[in-house]
């Protein structure tokens, strides 16, 4: 208990207040990056994981001795698109647990929004890392076709 400094008061007998330790060093919401970090990384990390399971599972369904009996194209996207779908959920949740138990309060709603905010980073990050290899992608197909157009270089590759 740390007490205050007593003033007097005019005439009047000195009262001492006595506060508790824990209201003085008491940090209410604070955010812990480090355990938003922790919690995209574990985010990121059981989405490989799974991602990679389901291409083991999927590759380990078909047969290249007997292409007959392999599953038909569209019902293969479709449920590699479910188990993409499905593990990016089980990852956000993994990540957001991992967010709020390494966050360091014992407050359920602070420990609710780490696990909110790590998937958000997480969410961001993957978006960003699909639409680079969707770029990357496109911007492989069309390069031979601008080289090959007879433009010349300056109007081909901007500054």
């Amino acid at each position: 208990m740390a007490l205050t400094p007593t003033y007097p008061n005019a005439g009047a007998s000195t009262v001492e207040a006595v506060v508790p330790d824990d209201h003085l060093t008491h940090l209410r919401n604070r955010v812990s990056w480090g355990a938003i970090l922790a919690g995209v990384a574990a985010a990121l990390v059981v989405q490989l994981l799974l991602n990679i399971l389901g291409v083991g599972i999927g590759a380990s369904s078909l047969d290249a001795a007997n292409t007959g009996d392999n599953p038909s194209a569209s019902g293969f996207s479709l449920t590699a698109g479910i188990w993409w779908t499905l593990s990016g959920v089980i990852a956000s949740f993994v990540g957001g647990i991992v967010a709020g138990r390494l966050c360091g309060t014992s407050d359920n709603n602070t420990a609710h929004w780490h696990g909110f905010v790590s998937w958000c980073a997480a969410t961001l990050f993957i978006f960003y890392l699909l639409t680079s290899a969707v770029g990357g992608i496109i911007g492989g197909t069309f390069n031979p076709w601008v080289a090959q157009s007879g433009q010349p270089e300056r109007v081909r590759r901007r500054p």
